[in-house]
């Protein structure tokens, strides 16, 4: 789930591992993303394999975090080098279909429009 994970590790200039450190102080935020995700998703007929139980969406975003907790997103990693992200493809996206479907999508908006004033200021 690159919508929950790579612009949280991109703001916070921070490796996958420590978002998953931070769980308590994260967890709202990257759960609610997911959480977004899908309910983009089923608006829009589709349903991935394997996470249709939003828990497990939520337990395969921490499992990713874990298998790469030294990796810098490439979301971050674009910041970085000043260079423009994939932010439009990602949680840009949800955004957009969210409000064309109907459904409210509060943090992926937020976390989209967070990168893009960084992407700015690079």
């Amino acid at each position: 789930m690159e919508c929950a994970l790579n612009a949280v590790s991109a703001l916070g200039r921070a490796k996958y591992g420590q978002n998953r450190l931070q769980r308590g102080l994260l967890g709202k935020v990257v759960e609610t993303a997911v959480y977004e995700v899908l309910a983009v998703a089923r608006a829009a007929g589709i349903h991935p394999p394997g996470l249709e139980d939003p828990n497990a969406a939520l337990a395969g975003a921490l499992k990713i975090a874990t298998q790469m907790a030294e990796a810098l997103s490439s979301t971050g990693q674009d910041l970085n080098r000043g260079k423009r992200t994939e932010i439009d493809s990602l949680n840009g996206y949800i955004s957009r279909r969210g409000s064309e479907l109907g459904v409210p999508t509060p943090v992926n908006h937020a976390l989209y429009a967070l990168v893009k004033l960084a992407e700015g200021r690079s």
